[in-house]
């Protein structure tokens, strides 16, 4: 049987490449050079019947690799996930993570099992394709938790029908790819509904919107999320992250004339106590000034002064007046309102 690829994983040092027609995986420079087999045994497939064999894989794998290079493999047909270190080579025996020897439908089993996602404690996420649902495996468990879809068919919000990936985020979010129901799910934690975000119209199709048994999916750093779209024999990207407020980036606006108010209120209370003053000018109570300068804003200042001016024995030529309030307002590319209010008491 010819080699194809089937399935590719790019960390940072490497790819893998998962060649189905030869039953291994591969291992490569990131320039595509120095390929090494670290998985399976060229040309020999598992045997289905010999389920103590765990050094070769079936016709139909998909990969996940963690930080530390170790290598997961999705073995569809037999049912099961295998873990191998960062260091196997080919004809390495994997040790079973999640699923059984043979494939099934009770806790203990997969049927089917596509798309895996491993978490950084090494939890992992398997569509079990085959079971309607995506099965959660805490590390060293011997059992698998139901935490999306009910194990049935369907096209609910709370059902999967033959989901075959599974990615998900820092916050224990869920993206789901549900293959035969033609849409992707965002799942929240310990819900029992999903949330369709892509492909919502309840059809498959090939316009832009839709999709037509989507298999696998990946995220890029800015939120894009790309599809593969099998039968429609193209990959389709789609931004999904601007659907959430969470995800959404602020965007910088420019200010508007009206668009914020800045009130500024300054009370100045002054005392003034003047004894055998003797004068031929004026005696003028404190004067305030307050200056506002607004940009791209609507300001409102507000200046109150109290001025108490004493005066005992006072001789003057010239007239007692008022405080004298300045309130000055610069204001640049917006509007203005400025209320002055002064009290004054005398007392002589």
């Amino acid at each position: 049987m010819p080699p194809w690829p089937r399935d590719i994983f790019v960390t940072k040092k490497h790819i893998y490449v998962a060649e189905s027609g030869s039953f291994r995986v591969l291992r490569l420079s990131k320039k595509g050079t120095n390929a090494v087999a670290v998985v399976g045994v060229m040309n020999e497939p598992a045997n289905f019947f010999d389920v103590t064999d765990s050094t070769k894989i079936g016709l139909e794998v998909v990969l996940f690799v963690d930080n530390n290079e170790n290598l997961y493999v999705s073995d569809t047909i037999n049912g099961k996930v295998l873990w191998f270190p960062s260091n196997s080579t080919s004809g390495f025996p994997g040790v079973i993570v999640a699923g059984s020897t043979m494939p099934g439908e009770d806790s203990s089993h997969l049927a089917f099992p596509h798309g895996i996602f491993v978490s950084e404690i090494g939890t992992i996420y398997v569509a079990d394709a085959g079971n309607n649902r995506i099965q959660r495996w805490e590390k060293g468990s011997f059992f698998g938790v139901t935490v999306a879809g009910t194990g049935k068919p369907g096209s609910n919000l709370n059902e999967l029908k033959f989901p075959t990936d599974v990615v998900v985020d820092s916050k224990g979010y869920m993206y789901i790819v549900d293959a035969q129901n033609n849409r992707v799910l965002r799942w929240q934690p310990d819900s029992v509904y999903g949330e369709c975000i892509v492909a919502c119209t309840g059809s498959f199709g090939n316009h832009p919107h839709m999709l037509k048994m989507p298999t696998s999916m990946a995220f890029d750093s800015y939120g894009s999320l790309f599809i593969v779209d099998s039968l429609n024999s193209r990959i389709q990207k789609f931004q999904i992250f601007e659907k959430f407020d969470q995800y959404t980036t602020p965007r910088a606006t420019k200010p508007t004339k009206t668009s914020a108010t800045k009130s500024t209120t300054t009370e100045t209370t002054s005392i003034t106590t003047t004894k055998k003053l003797m004068t031929t000018g004026r005696i003028t109570s404190p004067t305030t000034t307050t200056k506002t300068v607004v940009i791209g804003t609507t300001s409102t200042t507000t200046t109150e002064t109290k001025s108490i001016t004493t005066t005992k024995k006072l001789m003057t030529t010239g007239p007692i007046t008022s405080p004298t309030t300045t309130t000055k307002t610069v204001v640049i590319g917006t509007t203005s309102s400025t209320t002055t209010t002064t009290e004054t008491k005398s007392i002589t």
